[in-house]
């Protein structure tokens, strides 16, 4: 039983090591998105871009829609 306790111990030893070097990995994450404001800014002029297309499509759909009802 000492064994299996020591082997239990040694796998709980590697997971936490584990767990502690995705902790480090998604903080320094954080860090880098936080501290880098033109990525934010670069998705809002995605987003933006996006829904401008979106309304466009939309109009061009409505105006197709319109071509095909007078036909």
């Amino acid at each position: 039983s000492t064994k299996v306790q020591e082997d239990l111990e040694a796998e709980f030893q590697s997971l936490f090591s584990l767990l502690e070097e995705l902790k480090e990995g998604m903080l320094m994450k954080i860090k880098q998105d936080r501290a880098s404001p033109s990525r934010t800014y670069e998705l809002q002029n995605q987003l933006a871009a996006c829904t401008r297309a979106l309304e466009s499509s939309e109009e061009l759909l409505e105006t197709a829609n319109q071509t095909l009802q007078a036909t």
